[in-house]
């Protein structure tokens, strides 16, 4: 990791986005698992919405009910192939506009909601709870669960309950993205021991450091000499559709804003406020979104004007 052009600090991993989805209860359904391969436009987000209602449960008694799906996080507007900032963006860490309001991001929060509210193929907040909150997928009550890389070690420890797989994001549109997300091992520009602490860094990108990392943690290491031991951790995977996978994400992933954008996480709050009214079915993501995206730009010109940008 750079900063310009002076090195603070060396990637502990970089993983995609995907969904992981419960085996066995595809297999109690007889539906054929989602595929790995990226490039199977074949895998529209139709197919998932099929699918979804196939392994659907919905019986309304927490004991025995299951879902179709969990969309477990933001990315919906990527995976319509629409970003919320500019490119830009992500090379400066600024920007004056936003598409929020797009056709695709519309569309993205949209088909969200209908999942929840329309057809009830995925836990609404209340049902959510009644399954007891947290990670439901862990519950093995959801068949399908989109979320970030950080499941591959997550869910490492579960195969005693229930067979796990995972599955490339779906195709809602032209430029479909997922989220990439690169976690570095940082160094301080005030450090009073820089020496040490590249010292410290070096040990820990060592091919010895990353090896026990990767077996501790089943997080994929950084060290392509690693990859292949990688892809081979997981029981329930073969090492070919992990490392399909894996590199299918950094093909078509962008690293996620929250590490690239200044003060994102003022730029979230003012997301996440828009979102709540369409994922509490309060509103249609056409009736808020565009008045949001007006907000967001005004926040991200403020940002900049306050970095003298």
């Amino acid at each position: 990791m750079s900063v310009t052009g002076k090195v603070y600090g060396l990637p502990m991993l970089t993983t995609g986005s995907f969904i992981f989805y419960n085996k066995d209860l595809f297999d109690a359904a007889g539906v054929e698992y989602p595929p790995t391969d990226r490039d199977d436009t074949s895998w529209t987000y139709d197919a998932f919405v099929e699918k979804c209602g196939q392994l659907n449960n919905n019986t309304g008694d927490p004991e025995t009910m299951s879902f179709g799906c969990n969309l477990g996080f933001w990315q919906y507007a990527w995976v319509w192939g629409q970003d919320l900032y500019p490119d830009s963006a992500y090379e400066t860490g600024f920007a004056d506009e936003a598409y929020l309001d797009s056709e695709a991001a519309i569309n993205g929060f949209q088909a969200r909601q209908d999942l929840v509210w329309e057809l009830n193929y995925m836990p609404d907040p209340a049902q959510q709870d009644a399954m007891g909150g947290g990670d439901i997928f862990e519950s093995g009550k959801v068949a399908m669960h989109l979320t970030g890389g950080w499941g591959w070690w997550n869910y490492a420890g579960i195969e005693s309950e229930f067979n796990w797989g995972v599955a490339a994001l779906p195709y809602g549109g032209p430029g479909r993205k997922c989220v990439v997300f690169t976690d570095p091992w940082v160094m301080s520009s005030k450090t009073d021991h820089p020496d040490e602490a590249w010292e410290f860094l070096k040990y820990l990108a060592s091919p010895e450091a990353q090896r026990e990392w990767m077996a501790l943690t089943s997080a994929p290491p950084t060290r392509q000499s690693l990859a292949e031991d990688w892809y081979k951790q997981f029981p329930t995977m073969s090492p070919e559709e992990v490392k399909e996978l894996h590199l299918g994400a950094l093909k078509h992933g962008r690293e996620s804003p929250n590490h690239l954008l200044v003060r994102f996480d003022q730029l979230n709050q003012v997301v996440g406020a828009a979102l709540d009214p369409i994922f509490n079915n309060e509103a249609k993501a056409a009736d808020v979104l565009p008045d949001a995206n007006a907000e967001l730009e005004e926040a991200l010109k403020s940002i900049k004007a306050e970095y003298g940008r």
